[in-house]
């Protein structure tokens, strides 16, 4: 069976959060503007008149719907049925990808604030026999799977600051849990909290200076039922109970914003958790589901306009007031959804032969034209959405600024990374047919960006 604790059984397993990740804002085009599209779309046919004016920077309607949220790593048994490990899916449940492959047990993904990493909880044999809990750290598609604390103790719950430099992380020595902090490669690695009781399960505030955490200190004669939701300063300090129900709080995630934290609820022995969200005061408490299994382990969007959560051992998302209820997942088991925040790649324009906006480039009709532009390091080749690049027509203009090419290539359409200038190359083999047509070639990148160039084409 997947492991889906409601209320942890034994000392030293306590109920894990998952990282709301952060609030990544609109990509501007920089000093690319759109013109105004004045045709339908690729191949359109309405190519006279007076060109558009441009635009300020924007980001196309194509890829508007893709900012800031990217996928959502889980994790299931579906592969092999003792055996959880780490996936990924899109939004709405597709494309669902294996990504690691251990005998043992892979639980608890974390994504960095680039949306580059994963942080996760291996369980891996030790000296003595028995079984211990390392952070581990993997890229984005599972390659490059490092132990990063390699310690006998049992150690999980990693969360990334929203810097990208370090960790928070709980781990058990010697029976007792507590928060501890470390560097992101797992060096430096610094304790937090010294309560008796079990403190675990950090969530970092969106501005890095607060970290939320589960704490029994309040009431450790009711092990593991009457835990509360906690929050102290980034170094430790003044640690604070912000929950003081008699429920069980457990799985603290910080909104984007900062202003709210989603958590799960237990009201008593025997009864079924519950989506919570509050202020980050404490205050305002609010029922965000009311169902008859456990509703468990909540994770915002990064732009949060959705919840995603475990039900039954199925992955769902909602709305940050509870409706608009969507199931992703019906395959087996399927719990610890955790969001990819994208950040903007740095995309600085593009270098010759292609001059940026508002210059047009003039090129002749059925030449292969090299579109170089760097994105700040090698993010590997999947980096254009579906359907792009595209080429949109506009009106011509005799009055437009122009600038020749400099050079074009025969060579038929690609990507490729030169890892020595740091540049991507497209080369667009354009259509004969494109004689005496004006327009832009539009590139829609996975970071939910869109940057254009001007082309007119001769014969």
């Amino acid at each position: 069976m997947l492991h889906q604790p409601t209320a942890p059984a034994t000392r030293g397993r306590a109920p894990r959060p998952h990282r709301a990740g952060l609030p990544v804002r609109l990509a501007a085009l920089g000093a690319a503007a759109t013109l105004a599209a004045c045709a339908d779309g690729p191949g359109a046919t309405g190519v006279t008149g007076a060109p558009g004016q441009p635009r300020a920077p924007r980001i196309s309607a194509d890829v508007v719907s893709t900012v800031s949220n990217g996928k959502i790593a889980f994790v299931s048994n579906r592969d092999e049925v003792l055996n959880n490990e780490i996936y990924v899916m899109n939004p709405d449940g597709s494309a669902v990808t294996r990504l690691t492959n251990y005998s043992g047990v892979d639980e608890e993904p974390a994504w960095s604030p680039d949306g580059s990493k994963i942080a996760f909880r291996r369980n891996v044999a030790n000296a003595d026999g028995g079984m211990q809990g390392d952070i581990f750290v993997m890229n984005a598609d599972g390659s490059g799977q490092t132990n990063i604390t390699d310690n006998p103790d049992f150690e999980g719950g990693p969360a990334w600051s929203p810097d990208g430099t370090r960790i928070a992380f709980h781990r058990n020595h010697d029976d007792n849990e507590d928060v501890y902090v470390m560097n992101a490669d797992g060096s430096g690695q610094t304790r937090l909290t010294t309560e008796l009781e079990p403190d675990t399960d950090p969530d970092w505030s969106p501005d890095g200076t607060r970290i939320a955490f589960i704490s029994l200190r309040d009431d450790p004669g009711d092990e593991f039922f009457k835990d509360d939701v906690f929050v102290m300063n980034a170094d430790g300090s003044s640690q604070t109970n912000l929950t003081t129900s008699t429920a069980g709080e457990f799985w603290p995630a910080w909104s984007p914003d900062g202003t709210k934290i989603a958590y799960a609820r237990l009201a008593s022995r025997g009864s079924h958790a519950e989506i919570f969200v509050m202020s980050a005061d404490g205050s305002n408490p609010t029922y965000l589901t009311n169902n008859s299994v456990e509703d468990i382990q909540p994770a915002w969007s990064p732009d949060g306009t959705r919840l995603a959560f475990s039900s039954a051992s199925q992955i769902w998302t909602m709305n940050p007031d509870g409706s608009g209820l969507s199931m992703l997942t019906s395959v087996v088991s399927s719990i610890d959804p955790a969001w990819q925040p994208l950040r903007p790649y740095p995309f600085d324009g593009f270098f010759p032969p292609v001059d940026n906006l508002p210059m047009v480039n003039v090129a002749k009709a059925g030449s292969g034209i090299p579109v170089k532009f760097s994105l700040g390091g090698d993010r590997g080749l999947d980096i254009f959405l579906d359907g792009f690049p595209k080429f949109v027509a506009e009106p011509c203009d005799p009055s437009d600024q122009q600038a020749p090419l400099e050079a074009t290539t025969d060579s038929p359409s690609g990507l490729t990374y030169d890892p020595v200038s740091g540049r991507y190359i497209y080369v667009w083999k354009t259509s004969r047919e494109l004689a005496g047509r004006c327009g832009r070639l539009e590139l829609g990148l996975t970071d939910g960006s869109a940057h254009a160039a001007l082309f007119r084409f001769t014969r």
